[in-house]
């Protein structure tokens, strides 16, 4: 019984912190730790593609690692690129996913 408790509970408790340390470093962002975090500890609990959590938990810690061994100058051009990317993803969605070369609208 100790032993399922800790299989189901215990290890993706345990990845959940992990993961939510590993990407808050690399984003800042609680949120999106939050949700990513909630992966590989719903994967545990269900006891489904374990796998999948540990290498989602496995490869935030080495990508936090490779950011904090990253100068502060390409930490400056990496976060620029990330917000570059985040503000077309918004503005895509703010159009409804329209972009300039959509095939026209055929008409009756």
């Amino acid at each position: 019984m100790e032993q399922l408790l800790l299989e189901r509970v215990g290890k993706p408790l345990v990845m959940f912190i992990i993961t939510f340390f590993a990407v808050k470093y690399i984003t800042g962002s609680v949120g999106d730790s939050l949700l990513i975090a909630l992966i590989p500890l719903v994967l545990g609990a269900i006891g489904m593609l374990t796998s999948l959590g540990y290498m989602l938990t496995a490869l935030s810690v080495i990508f936090a690692v490779v950011y904090g061994l990253m100068s502060p100058t390409a930490k400056h051009h990496v976060r620029a690129a990330f917000d570059e990317v985040g503000t077309s993803m918004e503005a895509g969605i703010d159009e409804g996913g329209k972009s300039d070369d959509a095939a026209p609208a055929k008409t009756h």
